[in-house]
């Protein structure tokens, strides 16, 4: 009989134990959830766009020229950074030479990081591609620029020529500050190219 009270007792503890762990369990699952929501947000908010460019924090590097931002007119809401230093790879669509001096060019990017581009790279220009500006790569044509471009390069002297300057068709590496243009619509960019490797 003493046996059975035994037992009895502590298949009693054991079951309210029980029940205290599945309540604390379910008043805690929501703030789980919360802190890993926070976190996904905040990574996505630091690291990402609002669109579809995604993955930059994955291409990270701190290989770029900061320097060049001296060359970059930058007024309020041109501009929104997604990353200061990114390294992707693709190929070269088009080589555009820039009234402003820089020479920009769209390039297909290699399957990793086909999310960097959102749906304004979509056009007769990009074809799909991101932008890339390597800027100051010759004399400015000031008749044909906007106002506040205009002396973007006084000063730069040469200090990275990309010479021989990419061709079409050329798998390339490229480094540089991954952002999007939020004046000509919110297109992804690598801008400004800090440099450029091809790959064989």
């Amino acid at each position: 009989m003493h046996y059975e009270l035994n037992l009895t007792r502590r298949i009693s503890i054991v079951a309210v134990a029980s029940a205290f762990i599945a309540i604390a369990l379910i008043v805690a699952s929501p703030v789980i959830l919360n802190s890993n929501s926070s976190a996904i947000s905040n990574n996505y908010n630091g690291k990402s766009n609002n669109t579809n460019a995604t993955g930059s924090s994955l291409f990270s590097t701190k290989k770029c020229n900061q320097s060049l931002w001296n060359f970059i007119a930058n007024p309020p809401g041109r501009f929104k950074i997604i990353n200061q230093c990114v390294t992707v790879t693709g190929t070269v669509l088009s080589i555009n030479r820039e009234p402003d001096g820089d020479t920009d060019f769209p390039l297909l990017l290699d399957v990793p990081y086909k999310n960097m581009v959102t749906k304004a790279n979509f056009n007769a220009l990009m074809q799909g591609g991101i932008w890339c500006e390597m800027i100051c790569q010759h004399p400015e044509m000031s008749s044909e620029i906007e106002p506040f471009k205009r002396g973007e390069c006084n000063g730069f002297n040469g200090r990275l020529i990309f010479n021989p300057p990419p061709q079409v068709g050329q798998h390339l590496m490229v480094t540089g500050t991954y952002l999007l243009d939020v004046r000509e619509g919110g297109h992804a960019e690598i801008h400004p190219v800090s440099s450029i490797q091809l790959i064989n």
